[in-house]
């Protein structure tokens, strides 16, 4: 008798926890077809705890969603949350001020990530094919350097050169490099910040003076 309730028992017990094993799994099924087809881009987001997750993004329509395994659905990246993310293992973005006639933070483009930092801004508005460089020393403000803009200019390029220099002073053979070459390119600018934030001289393919 006692080994018949037993029996009945542990096939009960067995029974409670396979229905709710199913259910568990229908749940997220479910949970899982609700998510967007255009969760197309994988890599990973840094949080500002400085943690690093992998997850998926969704950048269509404008958007710029993430979703890590274990999200409800996927979220907005916002800089209070996710202080950088990187796409594909290519194409790195930190959350950044800029700081000029009016203040804004958002997500740029790293270009060099070192002792002096340069990030870029593009394809913004009414302008697919401008790009804006920005350079920062350390924890310094980001200082505009370079854009391919062709319309009056708030700031001159002799004020961008100075800016740079400024950064890179402190390395007389980085500031000899750069002056050695008298178009002010994108190219330089990286070269020469690279120089400073490794040591390590690259030619350049434009000519010198």
């Amino acid at each position: 008798m006692k080994r018949n309730r037993l029996y009945s028992a542990t096939l009960f017990f067995c029974l409670v926890i396979t229905c709710h094993t199913a259910m568990a799994q229908k749940g997220t099924g479910a949970q899982m077809k609700k998510l967007p087809d255009k969760l197309d881009k994988i890599g990973f987001v840094v949080t500002v705890a400085g943690d690093t997750l992998k997850c998926k993004f969704d950048f269509s329509m404008g958007r710029r969603n993430y979703f890590v395994y274990g999200m409800p659905k996927p979220e907005e990246m916002k800089g209070k949350a996710i202080r950088q993310y990187n796409v594909d293992g290519e194409n790195s973005f930190r959350y950044v001020d800029i700081d000029g006639i009016f203040t804004m933070s958002q997500y740029l483009k790293i270009i060099a990530d070192g002792k002096i930092n340069i990030y870029e801004y593009g394809g913004g508005g009414n302008c697919s094919n401008c790009i804006y460089w920005y350079a920062a020393k350390g924890d310094g403000p980001l200082k505009e350097v370079k854009n391919n803009v062709f319309a009056i200019q708030l700031k001159s390029r002799g004020a961008r050169i100075k800016d740079l220099l400024a950064m890179i002073e402190d390395q007389p053979d980085v500031v000899n490099y750069f002056g050695d070459y008298e178009e002010y390119s994108y190219e330089l600018i990286y070269k020469t910040v690279y120089y400073h934030n490794t040591g390590v001289k690259l030619m350049l393919t434009s000519q010198m003076k």
